[in-house]
């Protein structure tokens, strides 16, 4: 799948909209990016960081964070942003968490495209494979470009229930209910090839 076409799948589900949101692929030591503004089409970096996205300082702090993974992507998909727009994380309420590894962490508002923000990202990402971006929107990250794909919408989906759940949560005045450190290794453990 090229970077052009998972851009316009991610728009077609709903994931993006307009020109929001990055997409990255990593080929040893260069990796592609989308464009910037409405110019979704891959450039090459290093070398094109004038036409590239905003955020790939963010790509490429994660890249030189994580040398398992081989594929970013950033969207701004709406229960997800609504999340973050909270500045609340994803907790272990659910075993579908285990696609991401553990809680979905949040990062705090940093401007779009600064230093700042790609470093905080990265350093949220050693330990999780999807983050969320304070007043921003949601990263993903995988081994290659579908399994990111899957896992930014499975982070979608989380999200949509958790904002559910807490407004079943206060209506009920139970809160939301967490797994046990037990049943989320076991989660974690089996979950492990649902996304490949």
């Amino acid at each position: 799948m090229s970077i052009e076409d998972a851009q316009e799948t991610l728009t077609e589900l709903g994931m993006n909209i307009n020109s929001s949101g990055n997409i990255s692929i990593r080929d040893k030591a260069v990796y592609w990016i989308t464009g910037s503004g409405k110019n979704k089409q891959a450039v090459k970096l290093p070398g094109e960081e004038k036409r590239a996205s905003s955020e790939w300082p963010m790509h490429k702090a994660i890249y030189d964070a994580r040398p398992d993974i081989n594929a970013i992507v950033h969207c701004h998909s709406i229960f997800a942003t609504a999340v973050a727009c909270c500045g609340l994380c994803i907790p272990e309420f659910h075993y579908q968490i285990a696609a991401a590894g553990r809680a979905i962490p949040c990062v705090r508002y940093l401007r779009f495209g600064s230093q700042e923000l790609a470093e905080e990202v990265a350093t949220n990402l050693k330990n999780s494979n999807a983050c969320l971006l304070s007043g921003h929107g949601q990263v993903a990250v995988a081994e290659n470009l579908e399994k990111a794909i899957a896992l930014a919408i499975e982070v979608e989906w989380l999200a949509k229930v958790y904002c559910i759940s807490r407004t079943l949560a206060g209506a009920c005045h139970s809160g939301v209910q967490l797994l046990s450190e037990e049943d989320l290794d076991d989660a974690v453990k089996r979950y492990g090839g649902y996304l490949k």
